[in-house]
């Protein structure tokens, strides 16, 4: 393959031209094959995921070509056994598993990453806007209220979309972990402040009358009466919106960040077994998620 172009990225030998003077980002790729095995991403690329996977295992295993193009046109096994193909397929699972296990971990182990660092960096925006919500200053009622607004009805994919390449072009660059963890935030710190603002809400009155009748001030009332009482009864919402941040990360895959559902992808171009490998990557994000669904219930 001496030459391909991916909407405005062209590639000669290997090479790829304007991706070194154009992106310089850390974690930005250097040659085809770093591109294919995740290293960067661009927006061009985003339109072709497949394709890109189907050429990363035409680079590395040439052989493969005509496996997939039988499995896609239906060849029955080779031992001509009569087992149903789902359950085949399923069988599968136990011979592709253990072998991508070290890759399968790395992906375990950034997904967890971007989840902590986006929850807990949610967490704080959340409660800070949930303070200005509540405040008896105007403005920072109306700005608190135009950012939840606008971020709880913005997609995710579309503010990951912005941030990983809107942003430098107006001169910031972040790594594209950083650009993952602050899609996260912004998107989640939305929800988390409406979670925060009803936890307050339910708080009576008296309470915060009292606190102010023996000379607490305003904040001095959130934190030493309303906000301890307003998080122990939110503490199943906040863990069910983790939950829901956990899952949104897979969005992540579509930047180029080398998450769980990255993985799955680069596994499957490589073995032609998406049903076995998705399938894996599913049951994985289940053992992480359901833990955390049944300590909010």
């Amino acid at each position: 393959i001496r030459r391909l172009k991916f909407g405005h990225t062209v590639w000669v030998g290997g090479a790829a031209n304007g991706l070194v003077g154009r992106d310089r980002r850390p974690g930005a790729p250097s040659d085809l094959r770093e591109f294919l095995h995740g290293g960067a991403g661009l927006l061009d690329v985003l339109q072709l995921p497949q394709f890109l996977g189907g050429l990363d295992g035409l680079l590395d295993a040439p052989a493969a070509v005509g496996v997939h193009a039988e499995r896609r046109v239906g060849a029955q096994p080779a031992d001509g056994g009569d087992a149903p193909e789902v359950v085949a397929k399923l069988a599968q699972v136990y011979v592709e598993l253990p072998r991508n296990i070290p890759l399968l971990l790395q992906g375990i182990g950034t997904t967890v990453a971007l989840t902590v660092l986006g929850y807990v960096f949610a967490l704080v925006v959340g409660t800070v806007m949930a303070v200005a919500r509540v405040s008896p200053i105007p403005p920072l009622r109306w700005a608190a209220t135009v950012y939840v607004e606008i971020f709880r009805n913005i997609p995710l994919l579309s503010l990951l979309i912005l941030i990983s390449f809107g942003l430098p072009d107006v001169g910031l660059r972040l790594p594209y972990f950083w650009c993952g963890v602050l899609g996260l935030t912004l998107s989640s710190a939305a929800f988390v402040c409406e979670n925060v603002r009803s936890g307050i809400n339910t708080v009576p009155v008296g309470h915060a009358e009292a606190a102010r009748s023996i000379g607490l001030g305003f904040f001095g009332t959130l934190r030493y009466v309303v906000l301890p009482q307003a998080f122990r009864r939110i503490v199943p919402p906040l863990l069910n919106e983790a939950t829901t941040l956990l899952k949104n990360s897979s969005l992540l895959s579509t930047i180029m960040i080398v998450e769980l559902v990255r993985v799955g992808q680069m596994i499957t171009s490589r073995t032609y077994k998406p049903f076995e490998m998705y399938l894996a990557v599913g049951f994985i994000y289940l053992c992480m998620t359901i833990p955390m669904s049944l300590i909010a219930n």
